[in-house]
């Protein structure tokens, strides 16, 4: 919902002008617990667009697992506290992942490469961390974000699989926010500029469905943030 900013922030913001009408949905944690949540989301979504294939671009923007953020914290507190458990709190976070994405998709999704080769980039980030004993504040965000990464690629993949035609999005590629005093400050004209790229691209494929990241953004420097907690629900509203 680009509606005001002055400078670059607040004011008036005219409405992104697209080919297609779009429908908004947000999916919370609880509706991507697990696969058989992921199963009946897909039902859902599936059914609205078997009724109008083409009347409208669903757009789900969805929440990490049900306390998946959570566990993403977690580890980088053990880090940083040099618990040695953190490792195998990863490797839990990785096994829950993986059985979803395998039971859904199968065991030779590619997409379970991609979660073991995030896993190997996060362990590496959490081993500065315990060397460290210090887990800055952009590293914290980097990896807490995968969370919702996961869980847009997951619904993505099994709608594509159910034969709808489905693209995800990482926001970070079309949010962009600074942090200010009491949050996040969004930075409208630059989110709507590449949003409207994103949106020409996605309408020029008949897509119809879009899954995007909650919670995740882009600072003005491009480095990865969040919007802090319910920032799943704040994204759906920009995005709405």
């Amino acid at each position: 919902k680009m509606e005001s900013e002055t400078n670059h922030t607040t004011g008036k913001i005219s409405p992104i002008a697209t080919k297609n009408k779009w429908r908004a949905h947000k999916l919370g944690g609880t509706s991507l617990a697990d696969a058989s949540c992921y199963a009946r989301t897909h039902e859902v979504i599936g059914l609205e667009v078997k009724e109008a294939p083409y009347e409208a671009v669903n757009a789900v923007i969805v929440s990490a697992m049900a306390g998946l953020t959570d566990s993403l914290i977690k580890i980088t507190v053990e880090a940083k506290n040099r618990s040695n458990s953190y490792l195998a709190s990863v490797d839990s976070i990785q096994n829950r992942v993986v059985d979803v994405v395998t039971e859904l998709l199968g065991k030779e999704s590619p997409l379970i490469l991609t979660v073991l080769e995030d896993v190997v980039s996060i362990k590496d980030l959490l081993k500065a961390v315990w060397l460290t004993r210090n887990c800055p504040i952009e590293m914290e965000e980097l990896i807490i974000g995968y969370g919702e990464l996961w869980s847009a690629q997951t619904l993505n993949g099994l709608l594509q699989k159910k034969g709808i035609k489905s693209e995800w999005l990482d926001a970070r590629k079309v949010l962009f926010v600074e942090r200010g005093e009491t949050g996040v400050i969004v930075h409208y004209q630059r989110s709507k500029k590449a949003l409207e790229e994103w949106i020409s691209h996605v309408e020029s494929r008949n897509i119809q469905s879009v899954i995007i990241t909650g919670f995740i953004a882009s600072t003005l420097d491009g480095l990865a943030t969040t919007l802090r907690r319910n920032g799943s629900d704040y994204a759906a509203s920009i995005f709405a």
